[in-house]
């Protein structure tokens, strides 16, 4: 699965994006990835300030949804998509 396959939000139905992050969920550009000094991982981000209206799981701009972090691009696509009615 890659990351283009990623469903929209259940909630509002709008786009969430991956973001790489630390061990601590903090977000990082490609750089970091090049020489991390704090693990290494992937979330989701869906900030409030994309959306045209309110999301109960939307989030500020440098804030991932949730707390887990995902080893992989495709481990997290394989878990955001899998939805009760899939």
């Amino acid at each position: 699965m890659k990351p283009s396959d990623l469903k929209p939000c259940p909630f509002c139905g709008h786009e969430v994006r991956i973001f790489k992050t630390d061990s601590g969920g903090n977000i990082h550009d490609d750089d970091y990835f090049n020489d991390p000094y704090s693990g290494t991982g992937y979330a989701i981000l869906h900030p409030y300030r994309d959306l045209p209206e309110v999301c109960p799981i939307s989030t500020d701009d440098y804030q991932i949804v949730g707390s887990d972090i995902y080893g992989s691009e495709e481990e997290l696509c394989a878990i955001w998509n899998k939805r009760a009615n899939s």
